[in-house]
């Protein structure tokens, strides 16, 4: 049965996820284009397993204080962020972007254990790319689960949950999957239950609009929290704008936080 879940999970979210990239290319008139003025780009790859592993490095000319580590959503690519990972840079905040096996030049095929194996991988890389700085663990939307999930494994100084589901089933419920293909799904990335077991300073960011993963998800999740966390619900933003239309009044409160002594609120 077990078998059978996963290879669910891998042809919902292979199926799901072209959809959604597709669907993303028709948003590209009301992407919001941030200019390379400060930035400084560096395009990689490296190795999960027997997969190789596209990913970008965006960072400031001058010395960044502090770095994410970025695991994006289902329906995104290295691409689709390349605006906001700018915004970050101009902000002193370098960021590390990588496609999940099977997306984007990433090779391989989703797997719910490759997709963490990716992100360990890629958390293991950023010391060398960026020695001496303090790394922060940052899940959007579908990678909130695989950054809840490996997070007491990597021990960043803070994570950050954006646009977070309280768990995959009911994250697929929230996606509309017909029934009984939630329920089918791997039991995974349960992120309330990981929010109950995570001793790491966590900080919840989630849009007051988000019409996908309501912002009562984002609420229990702060709820089980077992460490020192933060919960900011953003106005008047939506699950996909931060990405499509990155703005200082969402990535600002996690570009205050990055670098920070705890990775929460600045002087708390």
């Amino acid at each position: 049965m077990r078998r059978f879940q996963y290879w669910v999970f891998t042809v919902a979210v292979t199926i799901v996820s072209r959809l959604f990239i597709a669907g993303g290319r028709l948003l590209r008139r009301n992407r919001l284009r941030i200019k390379k003025r400060g930035t400084f780009r560096v395009r990689t790859t490296f190795p999960s397993g027997e997969n190789v592993i596209d990913a970008k490095l965006v960072q400031p000319v001058g010395e960044a204080k502090g770095v994410v580590l970025i695991c994006h959503g289902i329906g995104e690519t290295v691409w689709h962020w390349k605006s906001t990972q700018r915004l970050l840079a101009q902000n002193g905040i370098a960021s590390l972007l990588f496609n999940y096996s099977g997306w984007g030049r990433s090779t391989g095929f989703p797997d719910v254990n490759q997709c963490e194996a990716d992100a360990r991988a890629a958390y293991r890389l950023l010391p060398e790319l960026m020695p001496g700085r303090p790394i922060s663990l940052l899940g959007y939307s579908l990678g909130s689960g695989i950054a809840a999930s490996i997070a007491p494994q990597v021990q960043p100084q803070q994570l950050i949950l954006c646009a977070s589901f309280t768990s995959l089933r009911e994250a697929a419920v929230s996606l509309g999957f017909p029934w009984p293909l939630p329920y089918l799904l791997p039991p995974v990335w349960n992120n309330v239950e990981a929010m109950r077991q995570c001793s790491i300073p966590t900080l919840l960011v989630h849009g007051e609009d988000d019409r996908l993963f309501s912002s009562k998800m984002a609420k229990k999740l702060a709820e089980a929290c077992a460490s020192p966390h933060e919960l900011i619900l953003v106005p008047d933003s939506t699950h996909a704008k931060p990405i499509f239309a990155p703005e200082l009044a969402y990535w600002g409160h996690i570009i205050d936080r990055v670098g920070t002594h705890d990775g929460l609120r600045p002087g708390a």
